[in-house]
């Protein structure tokens, strides 16, 4: 039987390499250029080749393992013995991509340097790029298919070949030395193997003058952001959302449930189909176009190339905190879903400052809970808009006072280090924005609706039934619920925050679950539910927004947190924060109103 051997695609994030990835394996990996979108080696065969494996490693600058990423890589490359590496660089950023090529060359691994996006970003010469640095160069467009199957066919001919390895002296070096003499190889190369679209470069230089000017960049990223939410959640959201909530809610639910009936269906499973059933198909089909415009405006900030400058100037507002400005990234990222917010946070260099991000992405209003504060909204105020600007405004408000409040606690106190590349722009392709908002859309649907549909099923179940002379039987009102019970014993918890009853406690424990659990709860009391004035229902809102994150975020913080101990301080301090600040708001709103 013929060994098996393997081909690792390594290189910076935003280059290309899950397209490549997707195309020589016939794959259909999410594709992204945000970091963190691949957390671990991927595998496939090579197309043709059933004993050839192609390993699509996570985007990473360096091998100076500063983060997870960057030691997935060179722990593949190292332990895993990889027989050739495809080195991918985006041409339009070759210093900083050689800069990787340098590390890579030093392993005596046979490797082919690739260039990508050559088409758009200028020329290269192979030719003398090849005998500077001793491997094979070429040329290709990865987005347009452009001599892909010539690369494919280039690293399987390196197979079983000898790559002398790159020397640079090292000893008596610093770190420091090391990086400045690699760069200046670097810099040597390029000044005789580049040339640069003088048009490209002029159009980035002129457009960060701009974009990055001391005066205009923050008017600009805010507007930018503003923007993405309004069309997002107020305009183009709100709208699809509600002709859903029409069609399905007003008129479908009304005919099954009126067919049912006629089947003479019990009480408990008319209940069940009504309650749990469809509350969360509705739940799902209302928050699904907020979902997808959110992940296609981020799709296009990220394909333009603004992305990276909005980390970079939000670090110079985290310096002073142990946040870093890729943790600009984890937020807008959880603004979708918690869970990849907190995942994408794992190509930040520092530590401490990973975890500290990691532990406030939950902090920002997830697609979740913006249906939340649609919904409170929508019960108690004239203005929706107003509602979720204030919601947001606290959100940012408890991000940045939480990063100063903790900046020297032992688990962050630690100096952030920040390292990120600024692409040249480009024009995004809406279809390809589309068709990754689709898919992220779908995915993020498919893992929701399964957690939304069970623990309403649960929910339902525990107001459903209750102890009835000492059985576990229909409860004749709520109160006589598990739910009920449990909700009037926990209840006095929440009265100095105002709203202090049964339905509204049942509902905060019930998002612990999943936040959307807390419209299909209140959906559920709707005709029970006790007045609640201006400030009990800011109150509540507050809480929610920052009460610990659901079930499945609650896991993935403990992953990427990689401690016990470190999951059991954020959640403590995400409930004493939440229970605390909307003491003050609910206190202070009293007051006004």
């Amino acid at each position: 039987m013929e060994e098996n051997k393997k081909i690792a695609l390594v290189g910076n994030p935003n280059c290309g390499k899950s397209t490549l990835f997707n195309l020589m394996t016939g794959s259909n990996e999410y594709v992204g250029n945000r970091p963190g979108v691949t957390v671990k080696a991927k595998e496939a065969l090579l197309k043709n080749h059933s004993n050839i494996t192609i390993a699509d490693t996570p985007g990473v600058y360096s091998l100076s393992a500063f983060s997870p990423d960057e030691k997935a890589t060179e722990n593949y490359l190292l332990y895993e013995k990889p027989d050739v590496i495809i080195n991918l660089a985006d041409s339009r950023n070759l210093r900083r991509s050689l800069y990787l090529t340098t590390q890579i060359l030093e392993l005596g691994i046979p490797t082919i340097l690739v260039l990508n996006n050559f088409k758009r970003s200028g020329f290269v010469s192979e030719k003398d790029l090849s005998a500077a640095l001793g491997i094979e160069v070429i040329n290709i467009c990865a987005k347009n298919k452009i001599d892909v199957s010539a690369c494919a066919e280039k690293a399987v001919s390196l197979i079983g070949t000898k790559q002398k390895k790159l020397r640079f002296e090292k000893d008596g070096k610093t770190q420091a030395e090391l990086i400045s003499k690699r760069y200046g190889f670097v810099d040597e190369i390029i000044s005789f193997c580049a040339i640069e679209t003088e048009g490209q470069r002029k159009l980035t230089e002129k457009t960060d003058k701009i974009v990055l000017n001391r005066f205009l960049a923050f008017p600009i990223f805010f507007g930018l952001v503003f923007l993405v939410y309004y069309l997002s959640i107020f305009v183009i959201g709100s709208s699809v959302s509600d002709f859903f909530e029409k069609i399905f809610s007003e008129n479908l639910s009304v005919f099954l449930i009126d067919l049912l009936t006629k089947a003479n269906c019990p009480p408990s499973v008319l209940s069940l189909f009504e309650n749990a059933v469809l509350s969360a198909v509705f739940t799902v089909l209302g928050f699904l176009p907020q979902i997808f415009m959110l992940f296609f405006s981020l799709t296009l900030l990220e394909e333009s190339g603004y992305m990276s400058r909005a980390a970079f100037l939000t670090d110079a507002v985290f310096k002073n905190s142990a946040l870093s400005g890729k943790s600009l990234i984890s937020f807008l990222v959880g603004s979708t879903c918690s869970v990849t917010g907190m995942m994408s946070a794992r190509t930040i260099e520092s530590k401490k400052s990973r975890n500290l991000t990691v532990m406030l992405t939950p902090f920002i209003p997830c697609s979740a809970k913006v249906t939340v504060i649609a919904l409170v909204a929508q019960k108690n105020f004239e203005s929706k808009n107003l509602t979720l600007v204030f919601a947001f405004l606290l959100s940012v408000f408890a991000v940045i006072f939480s990063a100063k409040l903790l900046k020297n606690h032992k688990f962050f106190k630690e100096d952030s280090s920040f390292l990120i590349e600024l692409p040249a722009y480009s024009l995004p392709s809406v279809a390809e924005a589309v068709k990754k908002a689709l898919k992220q859309s779908g995915g993020f649907v498919k893992k929701a609706f399964s957690s939304i549909f069970l623990s309403a099923v649960f929910l339902w179940a525990l107001s459903f039934f209750g102890f009835i002379n000492g059985e576990i039987s229909e409860a004749a009102s709520f109160d006589k619920s598990f739910l009920g019970l449990f909700g009037n014993f926990i209840s006095p918890l929440f009265t100095p925050l105002g709203f202090g009853n049964a339905q509204c406690a049942s509902a905060v424990i019930s998002g612990l679950f999943a936040k959307e659990n807390v419209i299909g709860t209140l959906s559920m009391f709707s005709s029970s539910l006790p007045p609640i004035t201006t400030a009990d229902a800011l109150s509540f809102l507050a809480f929610n927004l920052f009460c610990p994150p659901c079930i499945i975020a609650v896991g993935t913080m403990k992953k990427e947190l990689g401690s016990l101990k470190l999951t059991a301080f954020a959640l403590f301090y995400q409930t004493v924060f939440a229970y605390l600040l909307s003491f003050v708001i609910h206190f202070l709103i009293g007051l006004l109103f």
